[in-house]
């Protein structure tokens, strides 16, 4: 089993701000040598902490969706101890 971890690093500016991850993803990925898996991404800020989501004060998880139609989602929740 391959286990690769990386940090992305951003600047945002706030005021709903969103931002594309998706070339630094496939960057990691290219550099990992993964050919089949699972990427798991999150913000530093989701981890659990006492049971409770450590979040900062103006901190929230959001879906954001900019597909040109309506879809139904599926978000995959994994957690680990």
């Amino acid at each position: 089993m391959t286990v690769v971890s990386k940090l992305l690093r951003t600047e945002t500016e706030g005021h709903g701000e969103i931002v594309d991850l998706t070339a630094g993803l496939r960057s990691i990925l290219s550099d990992g040598g993964v050919k089949d898996g699972l990427m798991s991404v999150f913000a530093i800020g989701s981890t659990v902490v006492g049971g409770e989501l450590a979040l900062g004060t103006w901190q929230q998880v959001v879906l954001v969706d900019f597909d040109d139609r309506p879809r139904q989602r599926t978000v995959a929740v994994h957690l680990v101890s």
